[in-house]
């Protein structure tokens, strides 16, 4: 029999929050990077802007996402990228009132304005924007895994941890919250994937440490090699 490493669930954590640490700020720097390059050609259209910003974002977390659950399962995940852009569309109306509100907040007040804005904004938007994405990707994940609703419930605990925010009050803390934020998100989201990971791995007369073995019983009569 052959034992499972000690140390697999703690490698499948932390490659879990290294990928989704540095695939959230790249989508948070792609969406800023669109946000100003398409903010004058758009004449700051929110809706527009929004849904360019969602799409992009969803689109790198999906991917990336993809490509992590393809590599460490034995499924293939078709189709996670285009559910997680789903999730993201979905959500566009609560992150067009964010675009908004923001938008409003630079326009009349300030940058220092903004953060204090920030407070009440953020945490409902990545909520929204979280729990709307799990849910769609659920009926991809529920093909896989008999506990999928666990998924969604994970995304919901996840979107939670940007309730941070409450205590911004300047850039270098935003940063810091943000990123503490993201990391507390996906500590919820990989231990329910490791979880689903598991279930689907172990035998059924419940050795959860040892991996499965297939076994041939022939009476001497229907031995193949005799």
């Amino acid at each position: 029999m052959i034992r499972r490493s000690s140390n697999h669930n703690a490698h499948f954590l932390f490659d879990w929050l290294r990928t989704m640490l540095l695939t959230q700020w790249g989508g948070i720097v792609a969406v800023v990077a669109l946000f100003l390059l398409l903010y004058q050609p758009l004449r700051g259209d929110e809706l527009i802007l929004s849904f360019v910003g969602v799409l992009t974002f969803t689109f790198i977390l999906g991917q990336n996402q993809q490509h992590f659950l393809a590599n460490r399962s034995r499924e293939p995940f078709d189709n996670w990228t285009l559910a997680s852009i789903i999730g993201g569309l979905v959500s566009v109306w609560p992150v067009t009132l964010f675009f908004g509100e923001v938008n409003s907040i630079l326009r009349y007040l300030g940058w220092q304005e903004m953060l204090s804005g920030l407070q009440s904004i953020v945490p409902h938007t990545m909520l929204f924007l979280f729990t709307l994405i799990g849910i769609v990707q659920y009926f991809r994940l529920r093909q896989y895994y008999d506990h999928a609703w666990l998924w969604i419930l994970a995304n919901i605990v996840g979107g939670m941890m940007y309730l941070t925010f409450i205590n911004v009050s300047d850039v270098p803390q935003l940063i810091v919250m943000l990123t503490l934020s993201m990391l507390a998100q996906h500590i919820v989201t990989g231990v329910a994937l490791l979880y689903l990971f598991q279930q689907d791995s172990e035998p059924e007369d419940g050795l959860r440490d040892y991996a499965h073995a297939y076994v041939e019983l022939y009476t001497q009569d229907e031995r193949p090699y005799e």
